[in-house]
């Protein structure tokens, strides 16, 4: 922790431990604005232009135990819950999308990945959106093909930490490799031996508590 950290206007974060052991650590104010700055940028390069995006992340959807609160428009921006993807539910999502035909589809790849198979088993016709944005999941082969078959578009995935020491995104060119944003972080790989390398990341932007070389178990 900085001795002037106050000045960065930090507030304390954790992360649940799925990689490794959970942490408690102090994050800037303004590292907020500068990773959806780079989302932003990111949905620029996979296609989007001024037209909706929709989310299937679950968040910003605020009350659960009202059945009917299973979306939220927010400005350009759909918010679907993911927690109820029953027949009835994704048939009103449908709808939904081919209403408001969103640019860019974002989820977690396990979500888009039951969206299309619903799609695919009724032969559903839904608006195509430009591309797929899929993080902080492992994305599926049955994803990528069913995305071509039914939305015939590309997967972009997008790649964080909680403790941000890395962003990284699908390469837009070869889209079997990803491509880390070394104005955000200064990335490391080092060798494990084992034809793996450890990935390890300084985040440049975080001022209150800096995590040099900081490694994700």
């Amino acid at each position: 922790k900085a001795k002037n950290s106050i000045k960065f206007k930090p507030s304390w974060k954790q992360t649940s431990g799925s990689t490794g052991a959970p942490t408690k650590y102090m994050q800037d104010k303004q590292l907020d604005t500068v990773t959806r700055v780079i989302v932003n940028n990111h949905y620029q390069n996979i296609g989007h232009t001024n037209g909706y995006i929709a989310v299937f992340r679950g968040t910003l959807i605020d009350d659960f135990e009202n059945k009917e609160m299973i979306y939220k428009i927010l400005g350009k921006e759909i918010h679907f819950s993911t927690f109820k993807m029953d027949k009835k539910v994704i048939n009103k999502y449908i709808e939904i999308l081919n209403q408001f035909k969103p640019e860019i589809i974002r989820g977690y790849p396990s979500a888009l990945l039951i969206l299309l198979m619903h799609i695919k088993k009724y032969n559903l016709k839904v608006h195509q959106p430009k591309a797929l944005h899929t993080s902080s999941e492992v994305i599926s082969e049955e994803l990528i093909k069913l995305s071509k078959e039914f939305f015939n578009c590309q997967v972009y995935d997008y790649y964080s930490q909680g403790e941000a020491s890395i962003i990284a995104y699908t390469d837009t060119e070869n889209k079997q490799y990803y491509k880390a944003l070394h104005y955000f972080s200064y990335v490391e790989y080092l060798d494990q031996g084992d034809g793996t390398s450890s990935i390890v990341g300084t985040n440049l932007w975080n001022y209150s508590m800096p995590l040099l070389r900081y490694e994700t178990e």
